[in-house]
């Protein structure tokens, strides 16, 4: 009776790993295939739109752990595409007359860092230079969101969505009075010249220093600068009138981006196609994501022989 209770046991334990083992086979598999770009590699037809919608995370740097792309709440996986790859369709797409233009949608984004899309931006202004044509249509605006579709030829909001355009601030939080408080003692290592190094000041001051509120404040400002210089420019709008409507909050309604000129409609979704059919005599328009596009095209092999450069992709922390 022994026997057969450990060989039970034995037995379960063995099924209960193999299927443990199977699963997270499948699951590096499919983060594998995520993080690869998910892109299809069918042949690209004529008036095939490329379209930007953030189906695919765009990450810095290709990334090497399989689970990357999988979200553990939901059991599903969301293509990867690397910054490289992204800003390579988009230059592909300049020259590829299958491509008619560019179609902004980014209604559920949002999660890309702000660097990327300041590339973002650069790459499709020289996309525009093409002579084609980028559409940008959401629902909802939000401020960084904006500042990459105002490179749109066209900008259109939904009617009953939302805007937003308020400037950009940063704050900090400090636990000096909850340490006092809770009677905590912290011992702080930073020279006295270092006063520029304010990561610890929330541990020791209840408010910023001034040299933590100069730095910051010339980084809001020059965040603020880029936002407000590229949408002056794209919308011929003056600064200073940007200022002001962020300074009284005046545009939050699709109505009042119109009336300040900072889209050009409010449309339906459905509005759009029939855009792409009346302004760009595309009758039946195919659409095609970044990764799906990159993922069908060939390497330029015309430079096989010529120097290279090589992307060295360095991630973490830098120590000593």
């Amino acid at each position: 009776m022994k026997f057969v209770k450990v060989f039970l046991a034995s037995l379960l334990a063995f099924v209960v790993g193999t299927f443990v083992c199977f699963f997270l086979w499948i699951m590096i598999l499919v983060g594998m295939a995520a993080s690869m770009g998910g892109g299809s590699t069918e042949p690209v037809t004529d008036n095939t739109i490329l379209k930007i919608d953030f189906s695919e995370m765009i990450t810095d740097s290709p990334s090497t752990n399989p689970f990357a792309a999988i979200d553990f709440q939901t059991m599903q996986a969301t293509p990867q595409l690397s910054f490289f790859s992204a800003l390579r369709a988009i230059d592909a797409a300049a020259t590829d007359d299958r491509i008619k233009g560019i179609y902004l949608n980014l209604n559920g984004g949002g999660n890309t860092t702000i660097n990327i899309l300041e590339e973002l931006r650069t790459s499709l202004e020289s996309f525009k230079q093409s002579g084609k044509w980028i559409v940008a249509y959401n629902d909802v605006y939000s401020q960084w969101m904006y500042y990459l579709c105002s490179v749109a030829d066209k900008i259109y909001i939904q009617p009953e969505g939302t805007f937003e355009w308020v400037g950009v601030h940063a704050n900090s939080i400090f636990f000096t009075g909850l340490f006092e408080k809770l009677g905590v003692k912290v011992d702080i290592l930073r020279p006295t010249a270092c006063k520029y190094k304010s990561a610890v000041e929330p541990y020791f001051l209840k408010k910023m220093s001034d040299a933590n509120r100069q730095q910051m404040q010339e980084m809001v400002d020059n965040m603020w600068s880029v936002l407000t210089d590229a949408v002056a420019t794209s919308r011929s709008i003056d600064k200073a009138e940007l200022n002001r409507l962020a300074d009284e909050l005046a545009v939050m309604l699709p109505a009042e981006a119109v009336e300040n000129k900072l889209v050009d409609g409010v449309k339906y979704a459905d509005e759009i196609e029939e855009l792409f059919k009346s302004e760009y005599g595309i009758e039946e328009p195919e659409y095609v994501t970044l990764g799906e596009y990159v993922a069908g095209l060939t390497p330029d092999v015309s430079k096989v022989t010529a120097p290279k450069v090589a992307i060295l992709y360095a991630n973490g922390q830098v120590f000593d």
